[in-house]
């Protein structure tokens, strides 16, 4: 919950308002910058989190391949794969997808409102170019008893010719609070069809 915090509500641009740039005075690309830079005082009042629960991870190793003898040595308990559920991706704060010949992926990600009890935040995308993406529902009401919210992200089309990856990224905002979740498009031939919305941060 406090990476969450500390990344969805990073900075993306420098004090003077314009994108973050390197010694060339270029814009830096997500690699270089990942989710942005960290504003202390805001990550103390994040409004929304991406939470993640140890069983959460225990459940993507096995889905990785790890075996039950490796994933008992680090987490120092016996652990039986068979016993969990299979976990496809993370609830990560930042969403990497790895688009195929087909052009369309569809992951999910969890939302737990820590803010305001009762809030409404409008998702809003800055599209990766060539990449169509749609957020739904586009509108999360939270209350003090709804204060977890589910959104699928489907993104759909290619990368342009040449490109290895595309960069964008997910608003939500709410009358208190601006949520931002980076988002990564790679190409098949680059990123790994087996987990294709692995993170990367």
């Amino acid at each position: 919950m406090i990476k969450s915090a500390i990344m969805t509500s990073a900075d993306i641009t420098g004090k003077n308002g314009k994108p973050i740039v390197d010694q060339l005075l270029q814009p830096y690309n997500l690699f270089a910058t990942d989710a942005g830079v960290v504003n202390p005082a805001v990550a103390l009042n994040p409004g929304l989190v991406f939470d993640i629960e140890p069983n959460d991870y225990i459940s993507y190793l096995c889905r990785l391949g790890y075996s039950d003898k490796q994933i008992s040595a680090i987490t120092s308990s016996s652990i039986s794969c068979s016993s969990y559920p299979e976990q496809t991706d993370l609830n990560y704060p930042s969403i990497t997808v790895s688009l195929d010949s087909k052009g369309m992926e569809i992951t999910t990600r969890v939302l737990k409102n820590v803010g305001h009890h009762v809030s409404v935040y409008r998702v809003s995308v800055m599209e990766p170019p060539g990449v169509k993406v749609v957020v739904t529902p586009s509108v999360l009401r939270f209350s003090a008893s709804s204060k977890v919210q589910n959104i699928t992200v489907m993104f759909q089309g290619e990368l342009g010719a040449g490109s290895s990856y595309a960069s964008g990224f997910l608003k939500l905002t709410s009358k208190h609070n601006v949520v931002r979740c980076p988002l990564l498009l790679v190409s098949s031939s680059t990123g790994s069809s087996n987990h294709p919305t692995r993170s990367v941060w």
